[in-house]
């Protein structure tokens, strides 16, 4: 199993810059190496956004509590 945030993409980007962002993001702040997410359904809110689906595993429940620290710093919404 796994935990879905949409995290929101600015002009230009896709799912693997964001991912790429957030995980740089973790290894740099968080001493943490790993690529424990994955892409997720597509959706997010109807807020006119667009959002990049990041799946969380189970295992990594870590990751969620970084991707919100992340998506904050960065100016990001999390639908």
């Amino acid at each position: 199993m796994a935990q879905t945030l949409y995290v929101e993409l600015r002009d230009g980007e896709q799912w693997q810059d964001v991912a790429g962002a957030f995980l740089q993001w973790c290894y740099g702040q968080k001493h943490v190496r790993t690529d424990g997410c994955h892409e997720g359904e597509p959706g997010g809110p109807a807020d006119g956004r667009r959002y990049a689906a990041i799946s969380v595993p189970d295992h990594s429940r870590d990751l969620v509590g970084y991707l919100r620290e992340w998506a904050a710093a960065d100016g990001r919404e999390i639908g």
